[in-house]
């Protein structure tokens, strides 16, 4: 098949999007098909952020794209915060399939009330989902409450295909020998961070042996920095890791945390949590719904009320005094996590392309 990939980011970093994308090129390739990427195309600021909202240029990109490449079939992934709506039925002809990585279209938001990034925010995803209403030929969720959502909302032909993980990188210490907690995420106010910090440290003095190890990076850097100052060097920030680097780190970590505060941003998947999982480490999850449907699919931990400092502090305690908990955990998430294999994802994939091009054809 010849697929044309769209997104609004570069693929080449990132956090949970970009690796999705970057994963599925790769099993794609892989697959032998061809394959052609417009990603990071377009970057509107200031007043040109008025062009979330409809950017002729990236239409006209888009339409070039498809009458040089050929597509069988257009993937969109992001597209509401630079690509704009303007790019969805700008493929005339070709079947069009897009994956949903969040819950924007659906009233999720990044930004504060009242100010204008907000707004833009929320006219963007509107357009975006009325587009997609009309012109999608299918549509996947990254979890089943995604999904049901997306189905809802009225777009067509909703499958669900989970987020795909890479194979680890080097060694694998076994989780029960490890001591260190990490939490692997954009350090933004939704991923609940903060709460990890307050939690690690109500029991930082009964677990002498053990870190808080933060991956990742963004808005909150500097005040999450604060809020650690008293643990010192029990708390590093590691700084936005590449894949080998993760791999690496996740090697030598007991136990994954994955607190998103579903009150201030919900999630759409946890790619944190299946990473963690197939290096053979323990996870905490949160009661957010779709990063409990992964963490409880997995099998590999407790799921705890998001925001709980209490009762995040009593999990942490318990899986870094108990071995043998964290080994059980560990091999349960491992053994699920085949399912999040980027040959798996990859093949459920172009099965959703096959069924799109098929119908086309006819």
């Amino acid at each position: 098949m010849r697929v044309l990939i769209v997104h609004d980011e570069p693929v080449e970093g990132g956090y949970g999007a970009e690796a999705y994308v970057r994963r599925l090129v790769e099993g794609l390739c892989d697959a032998g098909d061809a394959v052609e990427v417009m990603a990071g195309a377009r970057r509107h600021r200031g007043p040109a952020k008025a062009f979330d909202l409809w950017d002729p240029v990236a239409r006209r990109m888009l339409a070039e794209t498809v009458e040089r490449f050929r597509p069988d079939v257009v993937h969109h992934h992001n597209v509401a915060r630079e690509l704009s709506a303007s790019v969805l039925g700008a493929a005339s002809g070709v079947p069009s399939v897009m994956t949903l990585h969040d819950r924007r279209l659906f009233g999720a938001r990044e930004h504060a009330r009242g100010t204008p990034h907000r707004m833009v925010e929320a006219a963007g995803a509107a357009a975006v989902l009325r587009s997609a209403r009309r012109h999608l030929t299918a549509t996947i969720g990254v979890s089943d409450a995604v999904s049901d959502l997306a189905r809802a909302a009225g777009l067509p032909d909703v499958s669900t295909v989970p987020v795909p993980a890479a194979e680890p990188v080097g060694v694998l210490v076994p989780a029960a020998q490890c001591r260190d907690v990490l939490v692997a995420a954009r350090l933004a106010p939704d991923k609940g961070i903060d709460v990890v910090i307050d939690a690690f440290a109500a029991i930082a003095e009964s677990v002498a042996g053990s870190r808080l190890l933060i991956a990742g990076d963004g808005p909150q850097r500097d005040a999450l920095a604060r809020r650690a100052r008293g643990l010192g060097s029990r708390v590093s920030f590691l700084g936005w890791l590449d894949e080998p680097e993760l791999s690496a780190q996740l090697g030598r970590t007991r136990v994954a945390v994955v607190a998103s505060v579903p009150g201030r941003r919900p999630e759409g998947s946890s790619l944190a949590a299946v990473e963690a999982a197939v290096h053979g480490r323990a996870v905490i999850g949160c009661d957010d719904p779709a990063v409990a449907e992964v963490v409880g699919g997995l099998g590999a931990g407790p799921v705890v009320p998001a925001g709980d400092v209490t009762r995040l502090a009593a999990e942490l305690r318990r899986l870094l005094e108990d071995d043998e908990a964290v080994a059980s955990y560990a091999e349960a998430g491992a053994r699920h996590a085949r399912a999040h294999s980027i040959t798996v994802v990859t093949a459920a994939t172009r099965a959703v392309y096959s069924k799109v091009i098929a119908g086309s054809a006819r």
